[in-house]
């Protein structure tokens, strides 16, 4: 039975002669909301791209839902979301086709595709400019439907790295 849903022990990285990430171990238990504060430079990023199997640590461990980060990173990111300073979506589709992208990807069923996408962009306040390219979108619509990307394939677990970045505070 799994007892936590991410645990690590020392985990550190380095970047030449810079140390990003210093010896930190935590657990997180199964239903839980965690979150990293601290200022810019703090580790914040790098750990989350550790735990995803984005990159390697120096030293150190660390499981995300039962799986090691080194071993198994594939497994990992397939039952997780990540929302990262990077949104990956791209600017020269519209919401509905960037959706339909990260779907297929996901190998969600076209039934369910069209019934999630309306589900999120219409909660997200975006659903009447589906079709539209986003490349034109204020910096607050394109983190809202990075969300929503995020959210898609009904991730078991979700990271978010600066997820209010250029959100107004109703959104």
């Amino acid at each position: 039975m799994q007892t936590s849903v991410i645990h690590t022990e020392n985990l550190t990285r380095d970047f030449g002669s810079l140390r990003a990430v210093n010896h930190i171990s935590f657990e997180v238990a199964p239903g839980r909301i965690f979150g990293f504060l601290g200022p810019n430079g703090s580790g914040k990023t790098t750990t989350i791209r550790l735990l995803l199997g984005l990159i390697k640590p120096t030293s150190g461990t660390a499981s995300v839902m039962g799986q090691d980060i080194i071993k198994n990173p594939d497994e990992i990111r397939q039952v997780s979301g990540a929302l990262l300073e990077n949104t990956g979506l791209y600017e020269r589709l519209s919401a509905r086709d960037n959706l339909e992208f990260y779907g297929r990807v996901w190998h969600i069923s076209q039934n369910e595709r069209t019934q999630r996408m309306k589900e999120l962009l219409t909660s997200l306040d975006l659903w009447q400019r589906k079709d539209e390219v986003i490349s034109g979108w204020s910096k607050g619509m394109k983190q809202k439907l990075a969300i929503a990307r995020t959210l898609f394939h009904r991730p078991q677990l979700i990271f978010l790295d600066e997820p209010t970045n250029g959100l107004d505070p109703v959104a």
